[in-house]
């Protein structure tokens, strides 16, 4: 199974603004930040998501959601191609964090990452490579768990840039009604 999710080297903003689009269900007014970040990270040019006032690294780069506790991070690394004629997805992430009352910190909750590129053990490696979730308020070792979330369909969603950002707005909307919703209440 091999992914195919490449976008040409000048495609990077309009990418960037399908990014926009694609995070819109977790806002209530003003459409989520994104942008093509101006520093590279292992190697890879970086989108990432923010509320409008970009830190200097995107890890660093949250956003505000429709629950009051509930902040969001989303980013993907595109790797140049060896033709150097396109970029192709490495990782694309969603992390969503929790205010904690006590400690007056964000924890992380939950995530859903991709990447589809990802090589290893059969089938670990597999359930990596499409939208997959981890749960990180719990004991270990489940954060470090992956539950595929397009496992059965993996390879259709490996297929195109159009189908893994499908396969991710609907991985959104999971997030937004199973999560964000049950905590903006």
């Amino acid at each position: 199974m091999s992914a195919s999710l490449e976008i040409d080297i000048t495609g990077l903003t309009r990418r960037a603004a399908q990014v926009q689009k694609l995070l819109r269900p977790l806002r209530s007014k003003f459409p989520v930040a994104c942008e093509v970040c101006k520093r590279q990270f292992m190697n890879c040019k970086v989108i990432a998501a923010h509320d409008g006032l970009p830190q200097s690294h995107f890890r660093d780069r949250w956003f505000s959601t429709f629950a009051e506790d509930i902040k969001a991070q989303y980013f993907e690394l595109w790797q140049l191609t060896e033709d150097e004629t396109s970029l192709k997805l490495m990782r694309a992430y969603l992390n969503i964090s929790i205010f904690d009352r006590v400690s007056r910190q964000y924890e992380e909750l939950l995530s859903v990452h991709s990447d589809p590129y990802e090589l290893g053990k059969e089938p670990q490696c597999l359930y990596k490579r499409g939208p997959h979730i981890h749960v990180h308020q719990t004991a270990h070792p489940m954060p470090k768990c992956h539950f595929p979330m397009n496992y059965l369909e993996l390879d259709r969603v490996l297929a195109n840039v159009d189908n893994i950002t499908e396969a991710i707005e609907k991985a959104v909307e999971v997030v937004k009604y199973e999560v964000v919703e049950r905590f903006a209440t």
